[in-house]
């Protein structure tokens, strides 16, 4: 949904999102790598796997935060 624009720090998912613990950590963490090392660690998750054909075709599913939280949590 965001593309390449900043995530805005305000609304209802933020206050959710922002009181998960070390969330930020985990954020800046994320920013000292390679956008492209990045993207390749998301083509391994599952749910990237089960919806490449709608990513290809540029709609944008809905990945909510319990997917990705499977992700890393393996």
């Amino acid at each position: 949904m965001y593309n390449s624009m900043p995530i805005l720090s305000s609304g209802e998912k933020y206050d959710k999102i922002d009181k998960l613990p070390k969330i930020n950590e985990v954020i800046l963490n994320l920013l000292n790598h390679d956008v492209f090392d990045l993207v390749e660690i998301s083509h391994q998750h599952n749910f990237w796997r089960e919806h490449k054909q709608q990513i290809a075709n540029n709609r944008k599913p809905s990945y909510p935060y319990k997917d990705l939280r499977k992700e890393f949590i393996k």
